[in-house]
């Protein structure tokens, strides 16, 4: 028989819920793929994005949704973007196996830049962000058997209706992991979703090598909030999965706190198996 997995390893799982090109449109469609991608990656961690939400239908696949995850086991949150006029309004979410994971603190939200030249700075006392559709949710987690700190972001960078450029998406991506390292304390960190970049693009770049060595042409009226495009001092960032369809990308990132193990056979697309590092 099969060893059983050491007590500190769990299963992240990232998915987009649509509605969008090849993505799902019906409730009963939506339910069996969830609980099938769970049940297969034994997903202790699941990160969402995409979700709809506004009113109708949307609305009630918004709560709909929510309950479906607590009825798996799972405990968390599904946080809405900001509400652009003329807009299809999305959530992101990340959940949690409440027999694996326990929240330390509350969940917060990362609102970031909504273009280049006008950001509007917001803050909600724990978390500065940006208003803009573009969305991450952030959860402050204790692993219950190793007591280890996680600090889980599940990110969605683009949008339908609001078509970002690189350089944007890179802004995007720089505040977001800068934020992740200022608020971690120390802890682990996983970052999830749709982060709109391929490898060659900047925002790709930035992750993989911590560093940008050539930004495209810009008009020279744009300024940048940022005078150079590097990870923080300190953050290592490795990729663990990326999954493209038509409509997303779905990523996996984690910090040098976390390690797959090479031990255990390869997860399903859009899913990885973690450890916490010694």
């Amino acid at each position: 028989a099969a060893a059983a997995p050491a007590p500190d390893v769990f299963s992240v799982m990232t998915c987009c819920i649509g509605p969008g090109p090849g993505q799902l449109t019906s409730w009963a469609a939506l339910v069996a793929d969830v609980q099938s991608k769970i049940q297969v990656s034994r997903a202790g961690i699941v990160c969402v994005h995409h979700v709809p939400y506004g009113e109708g239908p949307a609305a009630d696949t918004f709560v709909m949704f929510q309950n479906l995850m607590s009825s798996l086991g799972f405990q968390g949150a599904l946080v809405p973007t900001v509400n652009l006029p003329a807009a299809v309004t999305h959530a992101v979410g990340l959940f949690w196996r409440a027999d694996q994971f326990e929240l330390v603190g509350s969940v917060g939200t990362v609102l970031l830049f909504d273009h280049l030249l006008k950001p509007r700075l917001i803050t909600d006392g724990s978390l500065a962000f940006f208003q803009s559709p573009f969305t991450a949710a952030v959860a402050p987690l204790v692993h219950r058997t190793s007591r280890r700190r996680l600090l889980v972001c599940s990110a969605q960078l683009s949008h339908p209706a609001f078509r970002a450029s690189p350089v944007t998406t890179l802004c995007n991506g720089l505040a977001l992991v800068t934020r992740l390292h200022e608020v971690s304390s120390g802890a682990a960190v996983l970052l999830c979703g749709d982060l709109a970049c391929l490898p060659g693009q900047p925002l790709h770049q930035l992750l993989t090598e911590g560093l940008v060595t050539a930004l495209p042409t810009l008009r020279p009226d744009i300024i940048l909030p940022f005078h150079q495009f590097a990870l923080p001092s300190g953050l290592l960032l490795r990729q663990a999965q990326m999954a493209v369809s038509p409509s997303n990308t779905d990523h996996i990132f984690f910090s040098s706190k976390l390690e797959q193990p090479a031990s255990l056979p390869p997860a399903p697309a859009a899913t990885v198996t973690l450890r916490f590092a010694d």
